[in-house]
C-alpha cells in the first residue's frame, strides 16, 4: 500500500522549473516617463526570467506599442535592420541584461516619439516573454526647473526652505540634491501632491544661516529618469538690525507722507480765510434816472444798507451835449416858496 502511494506521487510531481517558470517571468517598469523635446528619454526598466536559461543567449527587444500585435520596433539587439526608420541611430539599452537590466534610450525625442512601450525578452524560439503594462512616454516642449522658496534669510534664525518640482505624468518619485555651503540637513522623505494629473514633488532643508552666507550661491537638483535639471539662488542674509531697520523706514515714510498732507490742507484752509476777510465789499450803483421808483422793501432796504455805494461822479459837458442839463435845476417844491 505505501508502496503504490509513493509511485501515484511520483506521476502527480511536476519539475521545479517547469513549476514557477510563469512565476520568475517578470519586470519592473514606470506606467509614465516624462522627457524634454530634443533630449534623451530613459524608460527604466528591471527584468527577471528562469533560472534555468541564465546560460543563454538572450535578445532584447522594445516594442513602440502597447498590444500584442504587429508594431514598430523601437530596439533590437541583435538585428538592427528590424528597428523602424524613425528610431534607427537613435536607441540602445542603458545598462547590460546580464545584470537584468532592460532599460531603454531614445535620443533627441520629438513629439512623433510620444507613445507606449514595452519590452520583450527572447532566449530562443520557445522561451520569450513580453511584460506588460507597457510605458507611455510624453514628451514636453521645455525641461522643467525645481523653485526655491524662501531666499532672503534672516540671521540666526531657523528655517526650512523648499524645493518643489513638477512632474506631468505618473512617474517614479525624482531625487533631489542640496548644493550650499552651509551647514544645513535635508528633511526626510520627499513630500507628493497629485492635482490634474500633475505630481509635485517636494524637498525641504532645514538651515540657520549666518551673516557668512550672505551673497552665497543655494542649488537644489532634481533627478529623474529622462534628464535632470537645476535651480540655483543667492542667499540674501539680513542681520536683526537690518530687518528692524526695513519695517522702520517704511513707516516713518507712511508718517511723513501723511503729515505733508494734512499740513498742506491746514495750509490751504488758512490761505482762503484770509482772502475772503481781504477781499473789497462790491460797490452797487444807483438806478438810473429813467427808471421807475418802486417801493423798497424792508429785505432790499436792508441790503442797500450793508453794501456800500460807489462814489458818485459829475459827468463831463462835452460828453453829455444831448442832455438838458438844465433838467435838474428847476426850483423844488417845497414850502418855504408857498408864501411868495
Amino acid at each position: 500500500m505505501i508502496r503504490k502511494f509513493y509511485i501515484l506521487l511520483s506521476v502527480l510531481h511536476v519539475p521545479p522549473a517547469a513549476a514557477t517558470d510563469s512565476e520568475v517571468w517578470n519586470a519592473s517598469t514606470l506606467t509614465c516617463v516624462s522627457a524634454p523635446r530634443g533630449m534623451s528619454a530613459r524608460i527604466p526598466c528591471k527584468y527577471t526570467y528562469p533560472l534555468r536559461l541564465a546560460d543563454k543567449t538572450r535578445t532584447a527587444i522594445w516594442i513602440n506599442g502597447q498590444q500584442r500585435k504587429l508594431q514598430p520596433v523601437a530596439f533590437h539587439s541583435k538585428d538592427k535592420g528590424q528597428v523602424s526608420s524613425s528610431f534607427q541611430h537613435r536607441t540602445g539599452l542603458a545598462g547590460d541584461l546580464k545584470d537584468n537590466d532592460c532599460s531603454l534610450i531614445i535620443n533627441n525625442v520629438t513629439e512623433a516619439d510620444e507613445g507606449y512601450y514595452y519590452f520583450r525578452i527572447e532566449f530562443g524560439s520557445q522561451n520569450d516573454y513580453s511584460f506588460f503594462p507597457a510605458t507611455k512616454l510624453l514628451v514636453s516642449d521645455h525641461t522643467e526647473t525645481p523653485s526655491i522658496f524662501p531666499f532672503e534669510l534672516d540671521a540666526g534664525k531657523p528655517v526650512n526652505i523648499s524645493c518643489t518640482f513638477n512632474l506631468k505624468c505618473n512617474a517614479s518619485t525624482p531625487s533631489f540634491t542640496w548644493v550650499s555651503s552651509t551647514n544645513a540637513s535635508s528633511s526626510a522623505p520627499t513630500r507628493v501632491i497629485r492635482q490634474r494629473g500633475t505630481r509635485t514633488f517636494t524637498s525641504v532643508l532645514t538651515l540657520t544661516p549666518t551673516l557668512k552666507d550672505h551673497g552665497q550661491k543655494l542649488s537644489c537638483r532634481v533627478t529623474y529618469p529622462s534628464a535632470s535639471s537645476e535651480r540655483s539662488v543667492t542667499m540674501i542674509v539680513q542681520s536683526p538690525t537690518s530687518v528692524q531697520s526695513a519695517l522702520i523706514i517704511p513707516l516713518a515714510t507712511a508718517a511723513a507722507v501723511v503729515f505733508l498732507i494734512v499740513a498742506s490742507a491746514v495750509i490751504c484752509l488758512i490761505i482762503k480765510a484770509r482772502w475772503r476777510r481781504d477781499r473789497p465789499a462790491e460797490c452797487t450803483s444807483r438806478p438810473a434816472s429813467g427808471e421807475a421808483a418802486g417801493p423798497v422793501t424792508w429785505r432790499k432796504r436792508q441790503t442797500q444798507e450793508k453794501v456800500p455805494k460807489c462814489p458818485e461822479t459829475t459827468p463831463k459837458v462835452n460828453e453829455y451835449q444831448d442832455m438838458n442839463i438844465y433838467a435838474n435845476c428847476q426850483p423844488a417844491e417845497s414850502s418855504i416858496y408857498g408864501n411868495i
